[in-house]
Protein backbone atom coordinates (compact mmCIF):
# COMPACT_ATOMS: atom_id res chain seq x y z
CA UNK A 1 0.00 0.00 0.00
CA UNK A 2 1.40 3.38 -0.99
CA UNK A 3 1.22 6.44 1.21
CA UNK A 4 -1.49 8.94 0.45
CA UNK A 5 -0.26 11.76 -1.77
CA UNK A 6 -0.04 15.20 -0.14
CA UNK A 7 -2.89 17.58 -0.84
CA UNK A 8 -2.42 21.28 -1.48
CA UNK A 9 -4.41 23.68 0.66
CA UNK A 10 -4.50 27.46 0.57
CA UNK A 11 -3.41 29.36 3.68
CA UNK A 12 -3.12 33.08 4.39
CA UNK A 13 0.34 34.39 5.19
CA UNK A 14 0.72 37.51 7.33
CA UNK A 15 3.56 40.01 7.67
CA UNK A 16 4.88 41.85 10.74
CA UNK A 17 7.96 43.98 11.43
CA UNK A 18 9.74 43.59 14.76
CA UNK A 19 10.68 46.47 17.02
CA UNK A 20 12.38 46.05 20.41
CA UNK A 21 11.90 48.85 22.94
CA UNK A 22 12.48 49.32 26.64
CA UNK A 23 10.01 50.44 29.28
CA UNK A 24 10.96 54.10 28.78
CA UNK A 25 9.72 53.90 25.21
CA UNK A 26 13.12 54.45 23.67
CA UNK A 27 14.34 52.30 20.83
CA UNK A 28 16.43 49.50 22.28
CA UNK A 29 19.39 48.50 20.11
CA UNK A 30 22.54 46.58 20.88
CA UNK A 31 25.93 47.90 19.81
CA UNK A 32 25.84 45.47 16.93
CA UNK A 33 22.26 46.59 16.08
CA UNK A 34 21.11 43.01 16.16
CA UNK A 35 17.89 42.05 14.44
CA UNK A 36 15.30 39.59 15.73
CA UNK A 37 16.89 36.95 13.54
CA UNK A 38 20.33 37.56 15.08
CA UNK A 39 18.92 37.68 18.61
CA UNK A 40 17.30 34.28 18.17
CA UNK A 41 20.48 32.84 16.65
CA UNK A 42 22.47 34.10 19.65
CA UNK A 43 19.88 32.73 22.05
CA UNK A 44 20.23 29.23 20.60
CA UNK A 45 24.01 29.47 20.85
CA UNK A 46 23.69 30.35 24.54
CA UNK A 47 21.65 27.23 25.32
CA UNK A 48 23.42 24.04 26.38
CA UNK A 49 22.27 20.46 26.05
CA UNK A 50 19.10 19.23 24.38
CA UNK A 51 16.53 20.84 26.63
CA UNK A 52 13.13 21.26 25.00
CA UNK A 53 12.05 24.86 24.55
CA UNK A 54 8.52 24.85 25.95
CA UNK A 55 6.31 26.35 28.61
CA UNK A 56 2.86 25.91 30.09
CA UNK A 57 0.36 27.70 27.90
CA UNK A 58 -1.52 30.58 29.57
CA UNK A 59 -1.90 28.94 32.94
CA UNK A 60 -3.20 25.60 31.70
CA UNK A 61 -1.96 22.72 33.82
CA UNK A 62 -1.60 20.24 30.98
CA UNK A 63 -1.18 22.25 27.75
CA UNK A 64 2.37 22.95 26.57
CA UNK A 65 3.43 25.51 23.97
CA UNK A 66 6.60 24.29 22.31
CA UNK A 67 9.17 25.77 19.95
CA UNK A 68 10.23 23.25 17.32
CA UNK A 69 14.00 23.50 16.86
CA UNK A 70 16.88 21.08 16.45
CA UNK A 71 20.57 21.48 17.22
CA UNK A 72 19.88 24.82 18.96
CA UNK A 73 19.15 26.74 15.79
CA UNK A 74 16.38 27.86 13.49
CA UNK A 75 15.89 25.95 10.24
CA UNK A 76 17.27 27.67 7.15
CA UNK A 77 15.04 27.56 4.09
CA UNK A 78 15.91 29.81 1.18
CA UNK A 79 16.79 33.30 2.38
CA UNK A 80 15.02 33.06 5.74
CA UNK A 81 15.34 31.39 9.13
CA UNK A 82 12.21 29.41 10.00
CA UNK A 83 10.54 27.81 12.98
CA UNK A 84 7.31 26.52 14.48
CA UNK A 85 5.42 26.85 17.74
CA UNK A 86 2.51 24.58 18.58
CA UNK A 87 0.32 23.39 21.44
CA UNK A 88 0.49 19.85 22.73
CA UNK A 89 -0.68 17.97 25.79
CA UNK A 90 1.73 17.62 28.69
CA UNK A 91 3.23 14.13 29.11
CA UNK A 92 1.16 12.75 26.23
CA UNK A 93 4.20 12.38 23.96
CA UNK A 94 2.44 14.30 21.23
CA UNK A 95 3.79 14.96 18.72
CA UNK A 96 5.96 12.07 17.64
CA UNK A 97 9.24 13.48 16.45
CA UNK A 98 11.72 12.81 13.75
CA UNK A 99 14.54 14.82 12.24
CA UNK A 100 14.71 16.05 8.66
CA UNK A 101 17.84 16.13 6.51
CA UNK A 102 18.26 19.82 7.36
CA UNK A 103 18.16 19.08 11.10
CA UNK A 104 14.75 20.40 12.04
CA UNK A 105 12.06 18.50 13.93
CA UNK A 106 9.36 16.82 11.89
CA UNK A 107 6.06 16.78 13.73
CA UNK A 108 3.97 13.80 12.67
CA UNK A 109 0.20 13.70 12.54
CA UNK A 110 -0.38 11.04 15.18
CA UNK A 111 1.48 8.78 17.51
CA UNK A 112 0.26 5.56 19.09
CA UNK A 113 0.49 4.82 22.80
CA UNK A 114 -0.63 1.85 24.85
CA UNK A 115 -4.04 3.48 25.10
CA UNK A 116 -4.33 3.97 21.36
CA UNK A 117 -4.04 7.00 19.13
CA UNK A 118 -3.65 10.40 20.73
CA UNK A 119 -4.69 13.69 19.08
CA UNK A 120 -2.32 15.53 16.73
CA UNK A 121 -0.80 18.87 17.64
CA UNK A 122 -3.05 21.94 17.74
CA UNK A 123 -2.92 25.62 16.90
CA UNK A 124 0.36 25.54 15.03
CA UNK A 125 2.10 28.80 14.00
CA UNK A 126 4.81 28.53 11.32
CA UNK A 127 7.05 31.52 10.68
CA UNK A 128 9.97 32.81 8.63
CA UNK A 129 12.34 35.62 9.66
CA UNK A 130 14.67 37.82 7.64
CA UNK A 131 16.32 40.47 9.79
CA UNK A 132 13.42 42.20 11.55
CA UNK A 133 10.89 41.07 8.94
CA UNK A 134 8.59 38.22 9.93
CA UNK A 135 5.95 36.27 8.00
CA UNK A 136 3.73 33.58 9.46
CA UNK A 137 0.71 31.36 8.99
CA UNK A 138 -1.50 30.35 11.91
CA UNK A 139 -4.49 28.13 12.58
CA UNK A 140 -6.07 30.84 14.73
CA UNK A 141 -6.25 34.63 14.54
CA UNK A 142 -3.82 35.22 17.42
CA UNK A 143 -0.65 34.05 15.71
CA UNK A 144 1.11 37.40 16.05
CA UNK A 145 0.25 37.60 19.77
CA UNK A 146 1.55 34.10 20.38
CA UNK A 147 4.80 34.81 18.54
CA UNK A 148 5.31 38.06 20.44
CA UNK A 149 4.75 36.36 23.79
CA UNK A 150 6.90 33.36 22.94
CA UNK A 151 9.86 35.32 21.56
CA UNK A 152 9.78 37.63 24.58
CA UNK A 153 9.66 34.71 27.02
CA UNK A 154 12.39 32.79 25.21
CA UNK A 155 14.84 35.69 24.84
CA UNK A 156 14.37 37.07 28.37
CA UNK A 157 13.59 33.98 30.45
CA UNK A 158 15.37 31.06 28.87
CA UNK A 159 18.45 33.11 27.92
CA UNK A 160 20.08 36.40 28.92
CA UNK A 161 19.97 37.86 25.41
CA UNK A 162 17.51 40.67 26.25
CA UNK A 163 17.19 42.65 29.49
CA UNK A 164 13.97 42.02 31.38
CA UNK A 165 12.94 45.68 30.88
CA UNK A 166 12.73 45.32 27.10
CA UNK A 167 9.66 44.29 25.12
CA UNK A 168 9.09 42.91 21.65
CA UNK A 169 6.53 44.41 19.29
CA UNK A 170 5.44 42.81 16.01
CA UNK A 171 3.85 45.71 14.13
CA UNK A 172 1.64 45.90 11.07
CA UNK A 173 3.19 47.97 8.30
CA UNK A 174 1.29 49.50 5.39
CA UNK A 175 2.34 48.48 1.87
CA UNK A 176 4.69 50.96 0.22
CA UNK A 177 2.39 51.56 -2.78
CA UNK A 178 -0.55 52.26 -0.46
CA UNK A 179 1.59 54.70 1.53
CA UNK A 180 2.17 56.60 -1.72
CA UNK A 181 -1.57 56.65 -2.52
CA UNK A 182 -2.42 57.97 0.96
CA UNK A 183 0.22 60.70 0.66
CA UNK A 184 -1.06 61.68 -2.79
CA UNK A 185 -4.82 61.67 -2.21
CA UNK A 186 -5.31 61.85 1.56
CA UNK A 187 -7.77 59.87 3.67
CA UNK A 188 -11.47 60.78 3.70
CA UNK A 189 -12.52 58.32 6.40
CA UNK A 190 -11.90 54.94 7.96
CA UNK A 191 -14.76 52.46 8.43
CA UNK A 192 -14.84 49.67 11.01
CA UNK A 193 -17.89 47.43 10.68
CA UNK A 194 -18.38 44.57 13.16
CA UNK A 195 -21.20 42.04 12.55
CA UNK A 196 -23.45 41.12 15.49
CA UNK A 197 -22.54 38.12 17.63
CA UNK A 198 -19.00 38.04 16.25
CA UNK A 199 -15.64 38.85 17.81
CA UNK A 200 -14.91 42.57 17.57
CA UNK A 201 -11.18 42.83 18.22
CA UNK A 202 -9.56 45.29 20.62
CA UNK A 203 -10.88 48.44 18.95
CA UNK A 204 -14.42 47.11 18.65
CA UNK A 205 -14.41 45.87 22.23
CA UNK A 206 -13.19 49.25 23.48
CA UNK A 207 -16.05 50.93 21.63
CA UNK A 208 -18.61 48.54 23.16
CA UNK A 209 -17.10 48.94 26.62
CA UNK A 210 -17.32 52.72 26.34
CA UNK A 211 -21.04 52.41 25.53
CA UNK A 212 -21.79 50.01 28.37
CA UNK A 213 -23.08 51.74 31.50
CA UNK A 214 -21.36 50.78 34.77
CA UNK A 215 -23.32 48.49 37.07
CA UNK A 216 -25.28 50.00 39.94
CA UNK A 217 -23.24 50.38 43.15
CA UNK A 218 -26.41 49.57 45.15
CA UNK A 219 -28.22 46.87 43.20
CA UNK A 220 -25.95 44.14 41.86
CA UNK A 221 -27.26 42.11 38.95
CA UNK A 222 -25.60 39.49 36.83
CA UNK A 223 -25.81 40.03 33.10
CA UNK A 224 -25.54 36.86 31.04
CA UNK A 225 -24.02 38.71 28.11
CA UNK A 226 -23.42 42.21 26.88
CA UNK A 227 -26.55 43.26 25.00
CA UNK A 228 -24.37 45.23 22.59
CA UNK A 229 -23.05 41.90 21.30
CA UNK A 230 -26.40 41.57 19.52
CA UNK A 231 -25.81 44.85 17.73
CA UNK A 232 -23.92 45.66 14.60
CA UNK A 233 -21.13 48.05 15.60
CA UNK A 234 -20.05 50.59 12.97
CA UNK A 235 -17.26 53.07 13.63
CA UNK A 236 -16.44 55.96 11.31
CA UNK A 237 -13.17 57.86 11.77
CA UNK A 238 -13.09 61.07 9.74
CA UNK A 239 -9.93 62.62 8.39
CA UNK A 240 -8.04 65.03 10.64
CA UNK A 241 -7.32 68.64 9.87
CA UNK A 242 -3.66 68.11 9.01
CA UNK A 243 -3.23 66.40 5.66
CA UNK A 244 0.32 65.32 6.42
CA UNK A 245 -0.97 63.32 9.41
CA UNK A 246 -3.16 61.04 7.28
CA UNK A 247 -0.51 58.38 6.77
CA UNK A 248 0.71 58.60 10.35
CA UNK A 249 -2.82 58.16 11.70
CA UNK A 250 -3.57 55.16 9.49
CA UNK A 251 -0.23 53.61 10.40
CA UNK A 252 -0.99 53.98 14.12
CA UNK A 253 -4.43 52.45 13.61
CA UNK A 254 -2.98 49.53 11.64
CA UNK A 255 -0.32 48.95 14.30
CA UNK A 256 -2.82 48.85 17.15
CA UNK A 257 -5.51 46.84 15.36
CA UNK A 258 -5.84 43.11 15.91
CA UNK A 259 -6.48 40.63 13.10
CA UNK A 260 -10.22 40.75 13.89
CA UNK A 261 -10.25 44.57 13.72
CA UNK A 262 -8.39 44.54 10.43
CA UNK A 263 -10.80 42.00 8.93
CA UNK A 264 -13.56 44.62 9.33
CA UNK A 265 -11.60 47.71 8.29
CA UNK A 266 -11.92 49.80 5.10
CA UNK A 267 -9.93 52.97 4.37
CA UNK A 268 -11.57 55.41 1.93
CA UNK A 269 -9.33 57.94 0.18
CA UNK A 270 -10.42 61.38 -1.02
CA UNK A 271 -10.45 60.13 -4.63
CA UNK A 272 -13.04 57.48 -3.68
CA UNK A 273 -10.64 54.53 -3.63
CA UNK A 274 -11.61 51.92 -1.00
CA UNK A 275 -8.74 49.99 0.56
CA UNK A 276 -9.43 46.77 2.47
CA UNK A 277 -7.13 44.93 4.84
CA UNK A 278 -5.78 42.73 2.03
CA UNK A 279 -4.73 45.82 0.06
CA UNK A 280 -3.59 47.90 3.04
CA UNK A 281 -1.17 45.42 4.63
CA UNK A 282 1.24 42.89 3.16
CA UNK A 283 -0.46 39.48 3.13
CA UNK A 284 -1.19 36.78 0.64
CA UNK A 285 -2.36 33.26 -0.11
CA UNK A 286 0.11 30.39 -0.43
CA UNK A 287 -0.35 26.72 -1.27
CA UNK A 288 0.91 24.26 1.37
CA UNK A 289 1.11 20.47 1.45
CA UNK A 290 -1.09 18.57 3.88
CA UNK A 291 -0.57 14.89 4.62
CA UNK A 292 -3.80 13.26 5.81
CA UNK A 293 -5.12 16.71 6.73
CA UNK A 294 -2.03 17.52 8.81
CA UNK A 295 0.12 20.44 7.67
CA UNK A 296 3.60 19.67 6.34
CA UNK A 297 5.83 21.87 8.49
CA UNK A 298 8.82 21.69 6.19
CA UNK A 299 6.82 22.59 3.09
CA UNK A 300 5.04 25.36 5.02
CA UNK A 301 8.33 26.89 6.18
CA UNK A 302 9.66 26.74 2.62
CA UNK A 303 6.59 28.49 1.20
CA UNK A 304 6.45 31.17 3.91
CA UNK A 305 10.16 31.83 3.34
CA UNK A 306 9.60 32.19 -0.41
CA UNK A 307 6.72 34.60 0.15
CA UNK A 308 8.66 36.84 2.56
CA UNK A 309 11.69 36.87 0.26
CA UNK A 310 9.48 37.90 -2.67
CA UNK A 311 7.98 40.81 -0.68
CA UNK A 312 11.46 42.09 0.18
CA UNK A 313 12.75 41.67 -3.38
CA UNK A 314 9.66 43.38 -4.86
CA UNK A 315 9.95 46.26 -2.37
CA UNK A 316 6.42 45.68 -1.07
CA UNK A 317 7.88 46.19 2.40
CA UNK A 318 11.06 47.77 3.76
Amino acid sequence: MTDEQPKKKCRRVHYRKCEIINNQGELFTLKTEQTLEQLLDNAFEELDGNEDINRLYRGHSDIIEEFSAQDRKLAKYGECKCGTIFLTKKAAHVPARGTSDSGVFITHAKTVTEKGEVPPIKQIVIFAISGNHLAYIAESNNGDTRLTDFFSWFLKTKTSILPISSSIHLNNKIRINIQKSIKQHGVKKVMLDYPPLHASGDIGNNVKNSLTLPSSPVVHTETIYNSLDDCRIQVTISSGSKKNHNLESIQQLATRATETDLDNLVVILNNGLKISKDELLPSGQIQINFNRDVISQINAMQEVSKWLTAQLNNHTIH
